[in-house]
């Protein structure tokens, strides 16, 4: 699985994801599974601790990646299973957001959270919603990517 921010990993919703993630793998006691992390993150920033936080200690099942070039984000999202978008409720895309357009070029099966006014946008055979902040709907939302696969990849 994989995860990709720019700077603002709060605006993101890193943690719901982190969060879903490892609720899931405590529900499943799935080994195959990690979750990969390309972002920065910013130790002066309270979010950003409590992020690294929970990297460091489940450093066996999510990798850190740190910022990485654009040019191996491409293969990172082809290659991934799952791809997450977890954004909280106040997030405003002022239009449809660039990297959701990215994890749909990808072909990859894609969670994302159900903000702002990509409902009316996007349908539901092209993405799993989620609700925003809700970080079992995210658990239960790989749960089903994870055990329905021929669903998933047939966007």
């Amino acid at each position: 699985m994989f995860y990709c921010s720019g700077g603002n990993v709060e605006r993101d919703g890193l943690l719901d994801t982190l969060n879903g993630f490892l609720m899931f793998k405590k529900k499943t006691n799935d080994a195959e599974y990690t979750l990969e992390i390309a972002t920065s993150l910013n130790l002066n920033d309270e979010y950003h601790k409590q992020v690294h936080r929970i990297i460091i200690s489940n450093s066996d099942t999510i990798i850190y990646k740190g910022s990485l070039p654009t040019t191996e984000i491409p293969k990172l999202l082809m290659e991934s299973s799952i791809l997450m978008m977890t954004p909280h409720e106040n997030y405003k895309s002022k239009g449809f957001p660039t990297k959701l357009g990215e994890y749909f070029a990808s072909g990859t099966p894609v969670i994302c959270s159900a903000i702002d006014d990509l409902k009316e946008q996007i349908t539901p055979d092209v993405v799993k919603f989620v609700e925003p902040n809700n970080v079992q709907d995210v658990c239960d939302a790989i749960i089903e990517l994870v055990e329905d696969k021929e669903k998933a990849t047939d966007k």
